[in-house]
């Protein structure tokens, strides 16, 4: 099929935030990410291909010129398959399970970290639940940076209505500059671990949730602090520690 100019528009607007919650869509870039979703069972709203074959394929392929794959797309160089992709109504309100590990992140705003920590979450076998205010796991570079992993992850928002669902004995770790060492530390297998924004770290509010704090420890004089994508490798392999992949 052809695209019309207000398809091109409303996909253009998933680019937005606004729209991706509004619409529950969000877009998936090239071909890697569009096996993931057919892979994963996720539902397809429109494949847009650049390639001229894809007017023969399945009824929702549409075929668009390179100009009109830019225009919708957020890459620096348009890929040439593009899925708009429609998140399961399971993610709407997901909460945590017992028994289980997850992150959350608190404030995070570059959306390569959220991605990549979406990445690393798969590997270690975390859900990641994220506060209202941190990047978008469904924007284009957090997806884009998950290679994937958005979708074979639980991901879910934590708002103030999820904290106050969450029963009260669920451990929450926090991971802070001053802490215990998450090195030999006695760590438990199900809970939260909360990691906070790049430059503030976890912010008043959810601190005085946290049970135990807990930090990497430095070896060196060298920097401030750790990248959180890197802190977050570490600690989540102590959790997993002594468990068989």
């Amino acid at each position: 099929m052809i695209a019309t100019r207000k398809q091109l528009a409303r996909w253009a607007d998933l680019r937005n935030r606004k729209d991706r919650e509004e619409s529950g869509l969000f877009l998936a870039e090239g071909r890697k990410l569009v096996d993931e979703v057919l892979a994963a069972g996720w539902s397809i709203e429109a494949l847009l291909t650049s390639q001229e074959e894809s007017e023969t394929g399945p009824e929702n392929s549409y075929f668009v010129t390179r100009e009109q794959m830019e225009r919708v797309s957020s890459l620096r160089t348009a890929a040439d398959v593009m899925a708009v992709v429609r998140r399961p109504l399971s993610l709407e309100r997901p909460h945590w399970s017992p028994g289980t590990l997850a992150l959350v992140l608190d404030g995070l705003q570059d959306p390569g970290n959220v991605g990549t920590l979406l990445r690393t979450a798969a590997w270690f076998g975390f859900s990641v639940f994220y506060t209202p205010d941190t990047a978008d796991p469904f924007g284009p570079k957090a997806v884009q940076a998950s290679m994937g992993a958005i979708f074979q992850v639980k991901v879910g928002i934590a708002d103030e209505m999820w904290w106050e669902e969450l029963p009260a004995e669920v451990p929450v770790f926090g991971t802070f500059l001053s802490g215990e060492s998450v090195f030999g530390a006695p760590l438990s297998r199900e809970g939260l671990l909360v990691l906070g924004n790049e430059g503030h770290g976890i912010r008043s509010p959810l601190e005085q949730r946290v049970t135990r704090r807990l930090t990497v420890p430095r070896f060196s004089d060298y920097g401030d602090s750790l990248n959180v994508g890197a802190a977050a490798a570490v600690l989540m392999a102590e959790f997993r520690r002594g468990e068989q992949g």
